[in-house]
């Protein structure tokens, strides 16, 4: 293979539907080898169903993610998602973006709900600067543990490609 593609698949039948469409296919057809980082309990059921060669299945580790966010400042990761996911730029649809953030509301317990007022104001605020926006991804990949390095080190990718760029694990 003279390429290499990461693919970060997190969303349960989904990767179902994705394995079974052509572009894995069209990618190993094409000499790119494709590494799909998968939910842990999902590996064996996808290697089963779909392991070929040009396709390598890897854990996301998600039970070593889980215990960094729990055990790592995990109020203020809570709030840096928080605000990383509410704070798109206008000019976006942003319906889903509201709809995540009145869902929050309703569930806040007593302390985060003393905080969203303030919260809300940043919003807005990200909404509207670009500089914002990246100053809290920069903020944010202060808590990026190199989970990953082996995977990089191992296959060096020619492209990373992830369902959600920077909002679940796959940040």
């Amino acid at each position: 293979m003279n390429k290499r593609v990461f693919i970060i698949a997190d969303h349960g039948l989904a990767i179902f539907y994705f394995l079974q469409s052509d572009v894995v296919s069209t990618l190993i057809g094409q000499d790119i080898e494709v590494i799909l980082l998968t939910a842990d309990e999902s590996v064996d059921a996808i290697n089963a169903r779909f392991g070929r060669p040009g396709l390598i299945i890897e854990r996301l580790q998600t039970d070593k993610i889980n215990a960094y966010v729990a055990n790592t400042q995990p109020m203020l990761q809570w709030w840096l998602d928080f605000l990383r996911r509410a704070g798109a730029a206008e000019g976006t649809n942003l319906a889903a973006v509201d709809t995540y953030i009145q869902h929050v509301k309703s569930e806040a317990h007593a302390r985060r709900k003393r905080l969203l007022p303030m919260m809300e104001l940043f919003v807005k605020l990200m909404r509207r600067s670009r500089i914002v926006r990246e100053a809290l991804v920069r903020f944010q990949n202060r808590f990026t543990p190199n989970f990953y390095d082996d995977l990089f080190h191992n296959y060096h990718p020619d492209l990373v490609v992830a369902s959600s760029p920077g909002f679940r694990q796959d940040r």
